[in-house]
This record gives C-alpha cells, structure tokens and sequence, in this order.
C-alpha cells in the first residue's frame, strides 16, 4: 500500500485482514498485520503464505490522521481463490 501525505499529514495506519470462507456465506479471520508511520509519503510493505486450497479475502483499512485530530479511511477489498 503507497500513500501519499498532506500538508497537516501526522500518521498513517494500515490494518490487513485475511479472512477464508466456509460454508458458501462465512468468512474466519486467518490473519492479521498492523503497520504505522510518520512519514508524509510512505509505503507499506509486507508478505504472508497461503497454505490452503478455498476462497479467501483480503480487507485493507488505511487510515490517515491530520494534525487537527481529522481522519480519511480508505478500504479495499481484494478476493482470490487459492
């Protein structure tokens, strides 16, 4: 994940949650990664293994805090079958 900061920029924080589906409709959290930084323009960075065979998602949530306390979240979600 690349960001890119603002003048009243403070901090970025990323959350990544995997999750596999069973059962069609349901999704178990199989893994989860947190990363900060104070740098204006950054980029996250991180690798993980997939063992087993099914469908899973990934659901990423940036958040990026201004020096007056206001925040932005950006999401995404990414889905592959493994």
């Amino acid at each position: 994940v690349t960001y890119y900061g603002y003048d009243s920029f403070v901090r970025a924080d990323l959350n990544v949650k995997v999750q596999k589906r069973f059962l069609l409709v349901f999704w178990n959290d199989v893994y989860e990664w947190n990363a900060s930084s104070t740098e204006l323009n950054g980029e996250f960075y991180h690798e993980f293994e997939i063992t087993e065979s099914g469908m899973y998602r990934a659901k990423f949530t940036l958040t990026v805090t201004g020096n007056d306390g206001t925040q932005d979240v950006i999401t995404d979600t990414i889905e592959n079958e493994n």
